[in-house]
């Protein structure tokens, strides 16, 4: 089971807004991370797991975005 109390911190302090998270649903389709809908209250998010090496594609797709 992941721990999603670092996650949610991480949503709070870049949203600025508190995250009540209710549901985690993982989502299937990419080989290369893990990714997962997490729902709250009020918002809801997808978010993207891999290791902490893979941190510059992760940059990289952001610039994308």
């Amino acid at each position: 089971m992941q721990d999603w109390q670092v996650v949610i911190e991480q949503i709070e302090q870049v949203t600025g807004k508190a995250f009540n998270l209710q549901k985690v649903n993982a989502m299937h389709g990419g080989d290369i991370n893990q990714v997962f809908h997490l729902q709250g209250a009020e918002q809801e998010y997808f978010v993207k797991l891999n290791r902490a090496s893979l941190l510059t594609m992760f940059e990289v797709e952001a610039l994308g975005l």
